[in-house]
C-alpha cells in the first residue's frame, strides 16, 4: 500500500475549463479514485482522460511526461508524510479537506447577519416546526427516506452511503432532530454528542430527496433547528464535519452562513502547480479560489483578473471568500501585459480602504514581492501585478 501511494497513476485530462469553456489540459498523479473524481468534476464540464501509467510521485514536479507535454497544471494526490518529502519545489498544498465547527452560543454579530435573518424569515413563512426525538422508529424513517434518497441524489453513482447499522449506531449516541410542515416529516439531522459539552452533525437528509423541499429552505431549517436544539442543551462546540478546501464550493459557503469556522486539513492533501503561464490555466485559478497550508495554517488565496486592486474589489472579495479560522486571505491580481507580463501598480495610489482598528472588521496590506515569491516559486510561474492581504481585524500574521 505504501509503494501504490508513492508510485500513482498518471492522467492528461483534457477538455474546456469548467467557467471559461477555455481548452485546458492537467496533468494529474492519483492514488484514489475518490479524488480523482473530485478534482475532474471542480476543473471540468466534459473532458477526455489518457491513462500514462503509474509514475513516481517525486517526478511529478521535476518535468512533465512526454505524452504530458501540453499540460499548462500540474496535481499530485500525496498523504501529508510525503509533503516535506516531495521538497519546497513540488506545488502549493492544499488539503482536500476542511473540518470545521461553530461555537455556541453564536454570538450576536452571527446572528444579525442577513442570512441567518433570510433563514429564519423562511422558516416562518414555510410554517416550519422542529422536533427531537430518539425514537428508533423515526431513524429508520429517516434513514430509508430521508438520508439514503439525499445522499443519492446529491452524488449519483457515486454517492458513498454509510451502512444503516453503522448509522444506527451513531444515533444511539445521539438524536435526531427532525423538520416538519404541515404535520409531516421532511427533512432531518442526526446529532452524535461528544465528550464534554460537544456535539457532531454528521449526517442529513429530505423526504425522498426531493429537490423541491430543498429548495423551499429545509436544508438550511434543519442546520438552524439543530443549532438551537444544541444551545438550549448547553453544547458549546458542534462540529460541521468535513468540506472541500475551494472557497467556491456550496457546501463550504453554505456552512458560513451559521457561524462556520475552520479548523483543519485533513491527511490528504492536493499538491498543485502551474507548468505555464496561459489564459486557461490563469481561468483555473480564478474559478477556483483555494486554501493552502503555509506557515503552520490555513490561509486563502483568489486570483482576480486585473492589475490594480481597488477597494471595491477588495471589500467584494472579502464578503465573499473569507470564512473565520483562516489567517488571511491573499488576493492575487494579474498582469495585464498577458502571461509572463510584469506591470506594476502606482505605489503612490491610494487604493487601500482605511479601516477602524477600533472595530471588528477587514484589515487590508499591500505585500511585498518578498512576501509572495515564495509562494509563487511553488505555484509556478505566473505573470502577478499586486497582491493584497486581507486579515478579519488585528494585524497580519505571516
Amino acid at each position: 500500500m505504501r509503494l501504490r501511494r508513492l508510485r500513482s497513476e498518471v492522467w492528461v485530462l483534457t477538455g474546456e475549463e469548467r467557467n471559461s469553456h477555455l481548452p485546458l489540459s492537467v496533468c494529474l498523479y492519483a492514488t484514489t479514485q475518490e479524488y480523482k473524481s473530485t478534482l475532474q468534476s471542480l476543473i471540468f464540464d466534459s473532458f477526455q482522460a489518457t491513462y500514462l501509467g503509474r509514475g513516481w510521485l517525486w517526478k511529478a514536479f521535476r518535468g512533465l511526461p512526454p505524452a504530458a507535454a501540453g499540460c499548462s497544471v500540474v496535481i499530485a494526490e500525496v498523504h501529508e508524510r510525503h509533503v516535506k518529502w516531495m521538497g519546497k519545489s513540488s506545488g502549493i498544498v492544499i488539503p482536500a479537506w476542511v473540518r470545521g465547527h461553530v461555537p455556541l452560543p453564536r454570538g450576536h454579530e452571527v446572528m444579525k447577519r442577513f442570512s441567518i435573518k433570510n433563514i429564519l424569515r423562511k422558516i416562518r413563512q414555510q410554517k416550519l416546526e422542529s422536533e427531537a426525538t430518539r425514537d428508533a422508529q423515526v431513524f429508520d424513517y429517516f434513514y430509508h427516506r430521508m438520508y439514503v434518497p439525499y445522499a443519492k441524489a446529491r452524488f449519483g453513482d457515486g454517492a458513498f452511503v454509510f451502512p444503516w447499522d453503522e448509522t444506527k449506531a451513531k444515533f444511539d449516541r445521539g438524536e435526531l432532530v427532525m423538520v416538519r410542515q404541515r404535520g409531516e416529516y421532511i427533512a432531518g439531522e442526526l446529532i452524535v454528542y461528544g465528550e464534554g459539552n460537544t456535539a457532531f452533525m454528521p449526517l442529513l437528509g429530505v423526504l425522498d430527496g426531493s429537490w423541491e423541499i430543498v429548495a423551499v429552505g429545509a436544508l438550511a431549517a434543519t442546520y438552524e433547528f439543530a443549532l438551537q436544539h444544541l444551545e438550549k442543551r448547553g453544547c458549546r462546540t458542534v462540529d460541521f464535519g468535513k468540506t472541500q478546501a475551494f472557497l467556491n464550493d456550496g457546501v463550504l459557503r453554505f456552512k458560513k452562513k451559521f457561524g462556520h469556522v475552520i479548523a483543519g486539513g485533513s491527511e490528504h492533501k492536493y499538491l498543485v502547480s502551474v507548468t505555464r503561464d496561459t489564459r486557461a490555466a490563469r481561468a483555473f485559478l480564478e474559478s477556483n479560489p483555494f486554501l493552502f497550508e503555509h506557515d503552520g495554517g490555513l490561509r486563502g488565496a483568489v486570483f482576480v483578473d486585473q492589475a490594480s486592486p481597488t477597494p471595491e474589489v477588495l471589500l467584494e472579495v472579502y464578503k465573499e471568500q473569507y470564512q473565520l479560522g483562516l489567517l488571511e486571505i491573499v488576493v492575487f491580481f494579474f498582469s495585464q501585459d498577458g502571461p509572463g507580463g510584469d506591470d506594476q501598480p502606482d505605489p503612490q495610489r491610494a487604493w487601500i480602504p482605511a479601516t477602524d482598528s477600533a472595530q471588528r472588521g477587514p484589515t487590508y496590506q499591500v505585500l511585498a514581492k518578498a512576501d509572495y515569491e515564495p509562494f509563487l516559486r511553488r505555484l509556478g510561474p505566473l505573470g502577478i501585478a499586486a497582491a493584497v492581504s486581507i486579515c478579519e481585524g488585528g494585524d497580519r500574521q505571516r
